[in-house]
């Protein structure tokens, strides 16, 4: 089962890129962010931007607003910054604004975002805006939900496809049903936020017809004085994984929700030995969860997934969102711990020897643990001190990982439980493009424009025909063979004259240059003089031919 389970996941890695830290200096890479506003009361901290330089050389870092330039910094190699904001830059309320955060570098960086409030405490892995998309799920808790879409392009528009658990969900005082569609039009740094005090919107579709940023997560969730605010950056359904070890922190249990995001989606888990069990899940947007409290679980998928986990340190009480990256094919990677998180573990799936070092190189040391049944080993790193820049390498060029980070709340020398996290890299993008079908017209988006009741969010049944079916027999004649088979040739058939390749050799490309129609024209002229030289050349034997002719018919 192991081996089996190490050359699959070989293969879904076979034909990634390589993600490396180093970014080229002649490209400006960007980063788009934005901040749900957590606030319960006045007791209101802000939020921070943190940049980390990874390179070996200095990095030169723009921060900017819809108000332009805020800050110029020269980053030096290995070095983080944090720039820090006010509650003016956090989107409150259902509704559109303009409170974007832009970060651009002649360097590839990585950026974090931390929300910081008396009563809740999180941050998120900021996604590169190449490697973002125009397609989006997203995934949430049960209670306070809220996600926010952060337009990097002018003339950007945008249609939601609502997914809730709640009768009406209000944006900009308009009220919509669960299956209506929110379309909004998004310039650079507009920022739209759908909010809902009593709804889940896991399964909740973004398309858009250029790429933008989109954060998900709630305002407040958890029980009683364990309760906690929940941010991640989603990324785009084109960069997800098909296959995930999940695993919580030591001392801590976890719930792993797991979405599809096409049709006829099976995904097979295995927590324990000899144990493999199956999900269906049957349309895009479907979704499950489960309790895996403190197993360590391999999940494969015959299509892409999302998955995230749900962090507690007892149940239900002061949790923790983290999307997970999927297992990714890397040279070395970073990580650095904010100096408002304590007790901070590093969580590291890898097949391979790895060392983690601080910024003096120091090699810190790692609980390892390696279950026979995902033939690969998880790295437990406790010893991480604050305000630290760590890397992760392997003893080979490349190596596969999956990593995240997870701690607890800290301001000044008061710490508590209040979980923070956030995966440590990105998969891989398999590119994007702009989306030309999705448009914006006076009539798309309208409220309650739906006159049926709209389908219960697509919630995964227990059953698993898709994966059931494969052991499914039946017999059949040496007819109903002999028929099939004559039907599956004509569908496979290929005729040559119906192919792209033929009938692109018979159409002639338009070309409008200019230069193109002077050369076309040049070719005709000289092309129709030669003819007429032809002509003219044997005109007197024409003439006396068509004389001859002549004499001939009336001779007659």
């Amino acid at each position: 089962m192991g081996s089996m389970v190490f050359y699959y996941i070989l293969f879904l890695l076979a034909a990634s890129e390589v993600h490396c830290s180093n970014g080229d200096a002649n490209q400006t890479l960007m980063h788009m962010l934005g901040f749900l506003k957590n606030k319960v009361n006045s007791n209101h901290l802000g939020c921070d931007v943190i940049i980390l330089n990874p390179n070996n050389d200095n990095a030169s870092i723009n921060i900017s607003s819809q108000d332009g330039q805020l800050r110029n910094v020269i980053l030096q190699s290995l070095y983080a910054h944090t720039e820090t904001f006010n509650q003016d830059f956090e989107v409150d309320g259902s509704g559109l604004s303009r409170k974007g955060i832009k970060v651009t570098s002649d360097r590839q960086l990585f950026v974090y975002g931390i929300s910081r409030h008396t009563l809740g405490f999180e941050g998120f892995l900021s996604l590169p805006t190449h490697y973002q998309g125009n397609h989006y799920f997203v995934i949430t808790g049960s209670s306070q939900s809220e996600f926010l879409i952060v337009g990097i392009y002018p003339g950007t528009c945008v249609h939601v496809l609502l997914r809730t658990t709640f009768t009406k969900v209000t944006y900009k005082g308009n009220s919509y049903k669960n299956g209506s569609t929110i379309t909004e039009i998004l310039n650079e740094y507009s920022t739209m936020k759908v909010y809902a005090a009593a709804s889940d919107f896991t399964g909740t579709e973004i398309r858009s017809s250029r790429t933008v940023s989109v954060f998900n997560g709630n305002k407040l969730i958890g029980r009683n004085n364990g309760k906690n605010h929940l941010v991640e950056q989603l990324p785009p359904s084109d960069n997800w994984g098909q296959a995930y070890v999940t695993t919580g922190p030591i001392g801590f249990t976890y719930d792993c929700k797991i979405m599809s995001g096409f049709p006829n989606t099976c995904v097979n888990y295995t927590c324990s030995t000899n144990v493999t069990e199956y999900l269906d899940l049957p349309e895009a947007g479907s979704y499950r969860t489960l309790q895996f409290n403190n197993k360590t679980c391999f999940l494969t998928s015959n299509k892409p997934i999302l998955v995230t986990i749900l962090i507690f340190r007892d149940y239900d009480t002061r949790p923790c969102l983290i999307t997970l990256p999927a297992l990714e094919e890397v040279r070395y990677t970073m990580v650095y711990v904010p100096a408002a998180m304590d007790n901070a573990q590093l969580i590291i799936v890898t097949n391979e020897n790895i060392t983690v070092n601080n910024a003096t190189d120091e090699t810190i040391l790692t609980y390892v643990e390696c279950p026979s049944y995902i033939n690969t080993c998880i790295h437990y790193v406790k010893i991480l001190r604050r305000n630290q820049t760590y890397t992760i390498r392997s003893t080979k060029q490349h190596f596969v990982i999956s990593a995240y980070i997870h701690g607890t709340r800290c301001k000044g020398n008061n710490c508590d439980d209040r979980g923070i996290g956030y995966p440590i890299l990105y998969h891989t993008p398999k590119g994007n493009s702009e989306h030309k079908n999705v448009t914006c017209s006076e009539s798309s988006g309208l409220p309650d424009s739906s006159t049926e009741d709209p389908s219960s969010p697509l919630v995964q049944n227990r059953s698993c025909q898709c994966c059931s079916s494969r052991n499914s027999t039946a017999n059949y004649t040496k007819e109903d063979l002999a028929a099939m088979l004559t039907l599956l040739r004509e569908k496979l058939y290929v005729h040559r004259k119906k192919t792209n390749m033929y009938i692109r050799s018979l159409i002639s490309a338009p070309d409008y240059r200019v230069s193109s129609k002077v050369i076309g024209y040049t070719c005709g002229c000289v092309l129709g003089l030669l003819g007429i030289c032809l002509v003219l050349l044997d005109i007197r034997n024409l003439l006396k031919m068509f004389k001859n002719i002549r004499r001939n018919i009336f001779s007659r």
